[in-house]
């Protein structure tokens, strides 16, 4: 079973040809397609996937160019703007070149997460075998819920936004998602070595609630790529999965660092073992 980063970020060191979108407050961590592969391959991850950063917004031009070089070891989740027309058609086009999905944020669309263009684009999705990703806050629940409820034919991968307030009841409430067969939930952002006060230092007790809640294989791993470097390390954020959940069978953590994300995703051939 391949193993599965499900959650990284890349960016250019070339701002000029890859600006960062003029209204970003984000100072994002530079690491290019290049760092991530070799970030995969010394810690023996097969295969990861990039998520469009909120920095670049719509642009999808760098992660486009990064998979048109390394579409055998990454896929991509587009972020669309459901009130712009041409979104479905981006998506469409998008598919051959290595993008598998979409990613909204609620911090962006706020009310309009549950608005009808939220949902045609979400339907539309579906059409493709493309899942939705829901990066939320408790704030947001009853939209992801309308979401759920509205479309049981959506695959929505939901994590909870990593600068969200450290109270673990903000956390635990995103488990009331479980209800429905059609969610999964990401365990993305979290490591060991986590500052304490910080809402990510809620990690252990969340994971397992998470385990309890949804079960392994509706479970996904992400180590928060290039993030993670400053939190503990990359390795730090994998042997969270593999010795920082209580109880876990080796069932359980091959779905979690791999298994339920191929379940998901058509994921590519991955690294190749030297002879």
């Amino acid at each position: 079973m391949p193993v599965v980063d499900s959650y990284m970020n890349v960016f250019s060191l070339n701002v000029a040809r890859y600006p960062l979108n003029a209204n970003s407050t984000d100072d994002p961590m530079f690491a290019p397609i290049e760092q991530a592969l070799v970030t995969l391959g010394i810690h023996g991850v097969d295969i990861g996937v990039l998520m469009q950063p909120l920095p670049y917004l719509w642009d999808h031009s760098y992660m486009l160019d990064a998979l048109s070089q390394y579409g055998d070891r990454f896929i991509g989740i587009a972020h669309l703007d459901p009130e712009d027309s041409s979104s479905a058609k981006k998506l469409k086009s998008f598919s051959s070149a290595g993008i598998q999905g979409i990613q909204l944020y609620g911090s962006v669309l706020g009310n309009s997460l549950s608005a009808r263009t939220t949902l045609a684009l979400c339907d539309q999705a579906a059409s493709m075998n493309a899942p939705v990703c829901l990066q939320i806050r408790s704030v947001h629940l009853s939209a992801v819920e309308q979401l759920a409820s509205s479309l049981p034919e959506v695959t929505f991968i939901v994590s909870q936004d990593a600068t969200a307030p450290s109270r673990i009841e903000d956390w635990t409430d995103i488990l009331a998602l479980s209800q429905f067969g059609n969610v999964f939930l990401g365990l993305f952002h979290f490591s060991p070595s986590h500052i304490e006060g910080t809402a990510v230092s809620h990690g252990p007790a969340f994971a397992i609630k998470a385990v309890d809640c949804f079960g392994a294989d509706r479970l996904l791993w992400g180590s928060s790529f290039p993030a993670a470097l400053a939190q503990g390390g990359y390795q730090g954020a994998l042997d969270f999965m593999r010795t920082g959940i209580p109880n876990l069978n080796d069932a359980d953590l091959s779905a979690l660092l791999g298994g339920t994300a191929g379940s998901i995703w058509r994921l590519p051939a991955g690294r190749v073992e030297a002879s």
